[in-house]
């Protein structure tokens, strides 16, 4: 339950304020989630978040960049 209590501020804290997490590949950007070791890596488009993973820290990026 913290876990989803976290992920789902961390999701709306990107919903509020897109442009403020840094951008890691391209267009890409990632939030790291609050007391937990995961990212949230997600794009803008237009009014639009896409949400691209939700992947945990220690694991290899080259992961989530195969959904793009």
């Amino acid at each position: 339950m913290e876990f989803l209590r976290a992920f789902g501020n961390t999701i709306e804290f990107i919903r509020q304020n897109p442009e403020s997490y840094p951008t890691v590949f391209g267009s890409r950007r990632r939030a790291v989630v609050h007391r937990f070791p995961y990212n949230v890596i997600y794009r803008i488009e237009g009014h639009t978040i896409l949400v691209i993973a939700c992947i945990h820290g220690k694991r290899d990026p080259r992961r989530w960049k195969r959904r793009i």
